[in-house]
């Protein structure tokens, strides 16, 4: 039985007041249980919306109805009628909350103030910040585990904040999009925070606040597609990581190796094509002598390695390494135990142990480390 046009030019406010109804009552019923478990308007907001609408296996169910005369005519038109009107306005419902959400006044989006003691429940400082554990997240905390870099972890599923707190992680559960989770993951004295999370609403407000609530931050958003780049860097972003960009670039050094490619020539490659995809980004807004400056430089990059026993550097003052002269390289920095020596006088000795932060061409980085190693 299809929906009769007449019926609902007949019954329009008995249609309306239905629909109404059935959105109101389905978005209170997830929105309630989903703010009890997140404490996040914008995630409950965005599930009420979401399931305010009829699914399509109803309309199995109707016609089960029917067939066992459970449900008559008018019933059925009246249930035709609101399944097909929600279903329409579902897709409007969300934008229309998104668009609510991320243009709320900040004094109404801004959570309470809290202790001090609270503010910062790690005590963390010049620390990082890792938004969504999931498989990116997870690699990232292994990495600065490494490299012995604090770091603190926001996550919304509650069974892998209790599961990782168990193993001795520093991680909150949270809507990274409310300065309360920020605060207490110490975002007023953090130097990096990432935000690995693949949904391209969070990530403009996760944009917006950190950037309002510490400007210095340095802000990593890896982003499924490269068409939300333009939005992020407009927002303030430091770096945009696209998804599906990288993938491609994995993908093309695999086949590049296979076909026994020289290593230095494919890093060379993939740092072009980075350098230039990203910069056309970074850049639209920015003078053209900025444009010009960061095209002389963007052959250049800083490359951290150790000095181990009995290697080139082993032993030598920079003087005597001559890397400035011979390779056009400089030693910019000098990691020694928890000491950073930065731009080090010619007559500094270096010793095994010492990790040392070289600045210069791609090139000339890439025949440094061969000498090095």
């Amino acid at each position: 039985m299809l929906l009769d046009i007449n019926f609902l030019i007949n019954n329009y406010w008995t249609v309306f007041l239905a629909l109404f109804l059935l959105v109101a009552i389905k978005f209170i019923s997830a929105f309630v249980p989903s703010y009890l478990l997140t404490k996040s308007i914008r995630v409950s907001t965005l599930t009420g919306l979401a399931i305010a609408q009829i699914g399509e296996f109803a309309f199995v169910l109707a016609i089960t109805g029917i067939a066992f005369g459970l449900i008559d005519d008018f019933t059925y038109q009246l249930f035709l009628a609101t399944t097909v009107l929600s279903i329409t306005i579902s897709p409007i419902l969300i934008e229309l909350g998104m668009f609510l959400i991320n243009n709320i006044p900040e004094k109404y989006r801004k959570d309470k103030p809290i202790d001090n003691e609270i503010n910062n429940i790690f005590n963390l400082s010049n620390h990082l910040i890792i938004i969504g554990f999931g498989l990116n997240g997870r690699n990232l905390a292994a990495a600065a585990r490494f490299a012995s870099i604090p770091y603190s972890i926001i996550e919304m599923n509650p069974v892998t904040v209790r599961d990782e707190a168990k193993k001795g992680e520093k991680i909150i559960f949270g809507d990274a999009t409310r300065e309360l989770i920020l605060m207490k993951a110490g975002i007023a004295s953090a130097k990096i925070v990432v935000s690995t999370i693949p949904d391209p609403i969070a990530e403009r407000a996760i944009a917006k606040i950190v950037k309002r609530m510490n400007p210095n931050v340095y802000l990593i958003i890896r982003t499924r597609y490269d068409r939300e780049m333009e939005a992020l860097y407009s927002l303030g972003v430091d770096e945009v990581i696209p998804e599906e960009f990288e993938t491609s670039i994995e993908i093309f050094t695999r086949v590049l190796h296979i076909f026994n490619v020289p290593s230095e020539d494919i890093e060379k490659f993939a740092n072009y094509i980075r350098g230039n995809r990203y910069e056309l980004f970074r850049n639209i807004k920015k003078s053209i002598k900025h444009k010009v400056f960061l095209s002389k430089l963007s052959n250049h990059r800083t490359y951290a390695t150790k000095v181990n026993k009995n290697s080139f550097l082993d032993g030598k003052t920079l003087l005597e390494a001559d890397l400035r002269g011979k390779y056009s390289i400089a030693i910019i920095a000098v990691q020694r135990s928890s000491e950073v020596i930065i731009n080090p006088p010619p007559d500094f000795r270096l010793h095994s142990g010492d990790i040392v932060l070289l600045f210069g061409s791609i090139e000339n980085i890439d025949t440094v480390r061969k000498i090095i190693s």
